[in-house]
């Protein structure tokens, strides 16, 4: 049953991707799928970091260490990471993946999901906007201090790139922030 409401959930996330776009507004009504995107250089240096917090660094991510090695040379053109810390050793990395078409990129959000299992009790996956785009925020828990304890992603595309935000903490809105904050 669980594993038919995440095949639906996923369906109608396809579904909301394929049908999303934005529509220009210079009066020629003309449909556009989504303004320019920049480099993903562009998308992990932000503009306007979030209180307390200062970017440690950026890496250049090989097609194997995008999205957990969910990636493959084939689709990934160039990926890149900005790693974000605060001064209690919270630590929130973003990872900008551009992919060789939206197909790819929609390929590579979905393929990340199907990498989690479902979870025994709540739901693993849930849906927001951001930026004007849908986005999924993923749980999951780790073991810190001996005690179960959730952590978060947010994982969507934009066009032809990939955004991933996560990070050392349980505070989904501390994330929401930076991935908002990507413009992407």
């Amino acid at each position: 049953m669980k594993m038919r409401i995440v095949a639906l959930l996923l369906a109608i996330s396809m579904i909301m991707v394929a049908v999303s776009g934005c529509t220009d507004t210079s009066g020629t009504g003309e449909e556009i799928d989504n303004p320019e995107v920049g480099s993903v250089s562009d998308a992990v240096s932000l503009d306007e970091v979030p209180a307390g917090f200062e970017m440690i660094g950026e890496r250049q991510l090989d097609f194997g260490s995008v999205l957990d090695g969910v990636g493959s040379e084939d689709t990934v053109v160039e990926a890149t990471q900005g790693i974000y810390k605060n001064g209690d050793s919270v630590e929130v990395q973003i990872s900008a993946i551009e992919c060789t078409d939206t197909e790819a990129a929609q390929t590579l959000v979905n393929d990340y999901k199907n990498e989690f299992n479902p979870m025994a009790q709540g739901e693993r996956f849930t849906e927001h906007s951001i930026n004007d785009h849908f986005a999924t925020r993923i749980i999951w828990h780790v073991t810190e201090g001996g005690e179960d304890v959730p952590r978060y992603a947010y994982v969507w595309n934009n066009d032809s790139m990939v955004i991933q935000v996560r990070g050392t903490t349980s505070d989904p809105n501390l994330l929401l922030t930076f991935a908002e904050a990507t413009g992407y």
